[in-house]
């Protein structure tokens, strides 16, 4: 992993941090050992969101969403569908862990169920330039 890290995420167990950026993967922070790579993205990650069931779905500047299995994360993230036509800039899961929402450099958000990834919703307009962060 070199380069800049632009999100950490915990394991809910504390038992891995998962490191985003111009690389990405994740280790055990008690030994340093490495325990996964994050694979498949085509351009830099800027963010992502860890669901309860240890599934990560990762997103960043080329346009994609991907889903990794894990930790360990073994091999290439599957995209999933989404609807942002730019740079995917924040996720954030939901309170109850159930959808996670995105914002994009497109100036639309999208909303996804956090188990699938499937898109629940997407809201085009409302903003008149890109989005770079959201609170849900």
């Amino acid at each position: 992993m070199g380069g800049a890290i632009n999100q950490l995420i915990w394991t809910p167990d504390g038992k891995a941090l998962i490191a985003l950026g111009e690389g990405a993967g994740a280790i055990n922070p008690e030994n340093g050992h490495h325990v996964g790579d994050i694979l498949g993205h085509t351009a830099k990650i800027l963010c992502g969101v860890l669901n309860s069931e240890k599934v990560l779905f990762s997103a960043g500047e080329g346009n994609e969403i991907l889903r990794h299995e894990g930790p360990p994360f073994k091999g290439q993230g599957r995209p999933i569908k989404n609807v942002h036509t730019g740079y995917i800039n924040q996720m954030v899961l939901s309170p109850n862990g159930s959808k996670f929402a995105t914002v994009s450099a497109d100036k639309s958000v999208g909303i996804y169920d956090a188990k699938t990834g499937e898109i629940i919703k997407h809201l085009p307009t409302g903003h008149t330039m890109g989005v770079y962060d959201l609170v849900w």
